[in-house]
């Protein structure tokens, strides 16, 4: 039988979670409350379009080719975000227990996953602002009837657009020296 002995000093915490950075937790924070409004804003677009005729339009926006086209893409753009920021976030975590430190690469992946999911997320929700037309700018709008669905979504689209963005300004990999000792997508750290 072998006894494991390992010294730290006091106060200093060697659970998991503090393994981790606070720049990689809010990162991936960031991301997923970015995922969290997008979901929201494609699925409030969704309800929208099943009854929304536009302007000087004969059929609903759910029975447009291109807007269907659109929400396809959007879906998919979010659900690929989504996967590959969880599927990292639950490779790694498993790798720094195992191994009781995180790694460069490991931390690189973090970050990018995060940006990644934020940028779809992003897209996703300009994807629903534009197609929703002016549904998503007006209190209210007449010519559609403005309906509990129409306010969820143009709250959405508000919501989404300014949080995503101040997100993807704060966690981005295209903008690595926002935050002191953050790495490159290359793995150079950047001095100011």
């Amino acid at each position: 039988m072998s006894l494991r002995v390992t010294m730290t000093a006091p106060g200093v915490k060697t659970d998991l979670l503090y393994r981790f950075s606070s720049l990689q937790l809010y990162a991936s924070g960031f991301a997923g409350v970015a995922m969290g409004i997008a979901r929201g804003t494609l699925d409030s677009f969704v309800e929208l379009a099943r009854d929304k005729v536009p302007f000087r339009g004969k059929r609903s926006l759910r029975d447009n080719n291109v807007v269907q086209s659109q929400v396809a893409q959007a879906e998919a753009r979010l659900r690929s975000a989504r996967a590959f920021l969880l599927g990292s976030l639950e490779d790694i975590t498993a790798e720094v227990e195992r191994v009781g430190r995180i790694t460069l690469d490991q931390r690189m992946t973090i970050r990018l996953a995060s940006t990644f999911a934020i940028h779809q997320s992003l897209a996703v929700v300009d994807t629903a602002y534009h197609a929703a037309g002016s549904t998503a700018i007006f209190e209210e709008n007449r010519s559609s009837g403005a309906s509990a669905t129409s306010t969820r979504c143009r709250n959405n689209c508000r919501d989404g657009r300014s949080t995503s963005r101040l997100s993807a300004s704060t966690c981005s990999a295209s903008n690595p020296t926002t935050w002191p000792g953050c790495e490159s997508p290359l793995g150079y750290r950047l001095r100011r």
